[in-house]
């Protein structure tokens, strides 16, 4: 997964169709993250902010998609 920087200056990561952008001052005016999908035809969805106060925060939202993710029966 490569890091890119976006037309606004802030640094993304891509996953298949999922854009993972830092954020340096969401809506609530604290660092956090947007999570957008690749629209078929092109662009991005939008997508929400989601303010990340603290490492912890940050580290505590990671845990819980791991938790997530893990209980998909997937069929590798």
């Amino acid at each position: 997964m490569e890091e890119k920087v976006d037309g606004s200056g802030n640094v993304y990561a891509q996953v298949v169709n999922i854009r993972i952008t830092l954020v340096p001052e969401t809506w609530a005016g604290q660092p956090g993250v947007r999570i957008q999908a690749y629209k078929e035809e092109g662009g991005l969805n939008p997508g929400p902010e989601i303010p990340l106060p603290t490492k912890k925060d940050a580290y505590d939202l990671i845990e819980a998609i791991l938790r997530i993710l893990s209980e998909i029966p997937y069929q590798d």
